[in-house]
């Protein structure tokens, strides 16, 4: 059996893609550039093909971390269960090491990419209201103003019944207020009977602190309405959809993540943590002349066997270490919550998930 890869970058690798989107599903190759748009090619037969965004950067508020998007990656329905959905995968991955991009994302089913090393790396907030529950608490009054604090997601609703409003600019009360008589003056006019505000937005690469507290949020919750915030598996109900991350290169990720972590940080303890995981084995050692990142374990380092995800997890804030070391039944001594705590301080990464927010 021969085996090779084909990119847009060529007429014959563009038309291989097309190939597979034609026993497949189909999706614009131009949104990826040519050479990061790739067809597996089995005795001359194109049997699955990957869309890659290599410029999506997990932002930090020190800056960016290099990071891809898997946007599509898929096979003929003809050619299914050989393989090569995951000799696709690992091409791609193998590809994003080679010009060092430590991270890699996605979005879709939580049974496909886990087993490929991704976990979830997002929560979801949102604030679920209906047109009455405004009017019996804030009267009917309304004016066009309170439209300008609004952004609505405008053609054919995801429910028939909801109104999704994307953005709530409100900062006082007053301006709350005013957004809200809006927003229910707007469901009844086009019919709907419930709305849904993504407050605070949706935040899908940044990493940074967002409160989930504003006066908006206090002003709905005193009209009834009712807040979800759950992570990506909320428990009990398993969603087909979420957002995930896997970490290709565990050292090039931590040196970067801790180079834009530790200028904030204060009163970091000094000690030494090794991380043994899927992606790498790698050593933080933090002392009076700074932190520092290494490959391999340093003698007398305090060891932690963790999945390379739970490295992206811990450092875009989706879990605190206690929480993760106690999900993997991994020690954790005191000195390294400290660290990890003083290190990393809570944040709250958003995203939207249709698949359960819409419901």
């Amino acid at each position: 059996m021969s085996t090779r890869f084909l990119t847009a970058e060529t007429e014959q690798g563009r038309r291989a893609i097309e190939e597979v989107m034609a026993h497949s599903y189909a999706e614009d190759i131009d949104f990826v550039p040519p050479e990061w748009a790739l067809a597996r090619i089995v005795d001359d037969v194109p049997v699955s093909f990957a869309l890659v965004d290599p410029n999506e950067p997990l932002l930090f508020p020190n800056g960016p971390i290099p990071r891809a998007f898997l946007r599509d990656v898929a096979t003929r329905e003809d050619r299914r269960r050989e393989g090569h959905f995951r000799a696709t995968m690992q091409e791609v991955f193998d590809r994003l090491r080679l010009v060092q991009i430590p991270l890699v994302s996605t979005h879709g089913e939580h049974h496909l990419y886990r087993r490929f090393g991704f976990d979830v790396f997002t929560h979801q907030h949102g604030i679920f209201i209906t047109p009455e529950q405004i009017a019996r608490h804030l009267g009917l009054s309304c004016s066009q103003e309170g439209e300008r604090f609004l952004e609505v997601e405008e053609g054919p609703p995801r429910r028939e019944d909801l109104l999704l409003i994307r953005s709530v600019t409100a900062a006082t009360t007053a301006e709350a207020r005013c957004a809200l008589l809006a927003a229910a003056a707007m469901a009844e006019h086009r019919g709907r009977s419930r709305i849904f505000f993504e407050h605070p937005p949706t935040l899908r690469v940044s990493v940074g602190h967002v409160s989930l507290d504003s006066p908006f949020r206090s002003l709905a919750l005193a009209c009834g309405a009712q807040v979800r915030l759950e992570g990506g598996v909320p428990e009990g109900r398993p969603i087909p959809d979420g957002d995930w991350i896997k970490v290709l290169d565990a050292v090039g990720f931590v040196e970067e993540a801790v180079r834009l972590l530790a200028p904030m940080a204060t009163s970091l303890p000094s000690l030494d943590i090794a991380i043994s995981c899927d992606a790498g084995y790698l050593t933080i050692t933090s002392s009076t002349a700074g932190v520092a990142v290494s490959a391999g374990r340093s003698e007398g380092a305090f060891v932690l066997r963790w999945p390379a995800a739970m490295l992206a997890q811990l450092f875009a804030g989706y879990q605190s270490a206690e929480v993760l070391a106690c999900i993997h039944g991994v020690t954790l001594p005191p000195e390294a919550a400290a660290f990890f705590s003083a290190l990393i301080p809570r944040q709250w990464r958003l995203t939207r998930q249709e698949s359960w927010t819409y419901v």
